[in-house]
């Protein structure tokens, strides 16, 4: 039931893009939202946990945050398999958004209406719930082997969008490969298995938080390559989709 109302949020969420987007004011209403986001995901546990009985003091707040994701970090870079998950995690999120959320502005210069987009945006939201469930595959074949794979299947999609001028076209790679997003779910499970037991809590924030954190980069990453060639973000997606599969199998064999 919680999957379904969530899904259904993200649904009439998608359906607001178009909006949105012939507004002009996309990009902002993400930035902000994003931001938001973040905030209450970071402090919202701590500050009912530790503050519920006491004024809350946003100095205390930030130094407890601060203090936790050093800890955190700290973990997470001296346990190698955990460090190379972080990595993994972070350049997918990185490419992923710097891609993802450009995709509305690379359809409507290429020629779909607005109207259009976020019924595409509605669709691919449903073949990435789709995929996400897939993850549960990471008990049967491990985590690696599903990056391996979304990583390979995901860069004929990624190649289409970049190098075919057709919105219909693209708005099928696009839905195509949202499909193929089941790795996330894995990495969550990967990392609670390879966290100490008594320090799951604080990796996960942690490692959760600064994956946000890469992906607002990505956007402005993403924003830089689309104002060179909007082609350019999707071409260095898939390049780099090719790399982190390469390296996987270098390193794990």
């Amino acid at each position: 039931m919680f999957r379904l109302s969530t899904l259904a949020i993200n649904i009439i969420g998608a359906l607001l893009i178009g909006v949105l987007f012939e507004g002009g004011i996309y990009i902002e209403v993400l930035l902000i939202v994003s931001i938001i986001a973040l905030i209450i995901s970071t402090f919202l546990e701590d500050t009912y946990q530790t503050h519920v009985d006491k004024k809350i003091n946003l100095r205390s707040l930030l130094r407890d945050f601060i203090s936790k994701i050093t800890e955190g970090l700290n973990i997470v870079l001296k346990n190698p398999k955990l460090r190379t998950i972080f990595i993994i995690a972070t350049t997918i999120e990185l490419t992923g958004f710097m891609s993802w959320i450009y995709i509305p502005s690379l359809l409507s210069l290429r020629g779909l209406h607005t109207s259009m987009i976020g019924f595409v945006f509605s669709i691919a939201t449903i073949a990435r719930a789709i995929g996400i469930m897939l993850g549960f595959l990471a008990d049967r074949c491990g985590v690696y082997k599903l990056i391996i794979a979304e990583c390979i299947t995901s860069v004929p999609y990624w190649y289409i969008i970049a190098l075919i001028n057709d919105p219909y076209v693209d708005s099928l790679a696009y839905i195509l490969n949202e499909l193929l997003i089941f790795s996330s779910i894995a990495i969550s499970r990967t990392l609670m298995s390879y966290a100490p037991k008594d320090s799951r809590g604080i990796v996960t924030s942690t490692f959760s938080s600064l994956v946000s954190l890469t992906s607002s980069g990505g956007v402005i990453l993403g924003g830089l390559l689309f104002k060179i060639n909007i082609s350019l973000p999707y071409l260095i997606t898939g390049t780099t989709c090719v790399i982190i599969a390469v390296l996987i199998l270098i390193t794990r064999h």
